[in-house]
């Protein structure tokens, strides 16, 4: 069998070039691999910064405004007594009498409701001693000025009491803290508070 020349050098010639492709491979194979799809580099981004804490409003004292929706409330005074012929306070304890003045500045009416006869936890008012405790206000009102479930009107006021039962000790120590709750039920954690003392006098 006779085979054409041109045949058998294009045969050679494919020969050769597949040889070059095998070997070029063995060689050089990252030439063959498929190309990887480009990675943008790192990002360097900075750390987040922190939202700081809320601070706790500081702390008020006997005689200072406290805002409230624009409701003033101001502890003017407080009295103690240890009861009188019809009531008596406990044994070590002491009747804490404290004057509250509220002005609504809200443009509206406001519902002033004591709720002196509240369930706990559900109080507006407490008085906290120095053992933690909580005190709620007692129904007992020796000097009949105890402030009233009214309406406020704008620029209305009412001046009246609310009495608590605690130690005599924090008295004498000055720890007693007087805590106005607006909304115990629904905000629980909206509380003004104020130390029952006269605010310090600098530079004295």
């Amino acid at each position: 069998m006779i085979v054409q020349r041109p045949l058998v050098r294009l045969v050679a010639s494919l020969a050769a070039a597949v040889l070059a492709v095998a070997l070029l491979y063995l060689w050089q194979p990252g030439w063959f691999a498929a190309p990887s799809s480009a990675q943008p580099p790192p990002q360097h981004t900075a750390p987040p910064t922190p939202t700081p804490a809320p601070k706790a409003p500081a702390l008020a004292y006997l005689g200072q405004e406290r805002r409230v929706d624009n409701i003033a409330v101001t502890p003017i005074s407080v009295t103690y007594t240890h009861g009188n012929g019809t009531q008596q306070a406990n044994h070590g304890d002491i009747y804490a009498i404290v004057t509250v003045l509220f002005v609504n500045h809200s443009g509206h009416d406001w519902v002033l409701s004591p709720n002196f006869n509240c369930i706990l936890p559900l109080c507006s008012f407490y008085l906290v001693d120095s053992l933690g405790e909580k005190n709620p206000p007692v129904a007992f009102d020796p000097f009949r000025t105890r402030l009233r479930a009214v309406i406020l009107q704008d620029n209305g006021r009412q001046q009246g009491s609310v009495t608590f039962e605690v130690p005599e000790h924090d008295v004498v120590a000055h720890t007693l803290q007087f805590e106005y709750y607006p909304s115990p039920v629904f905000d629980a954690n909206n509380v003004r508070t104020w130390l029952l003392v006269p605010p310090p006098k600098h530079g004295r």
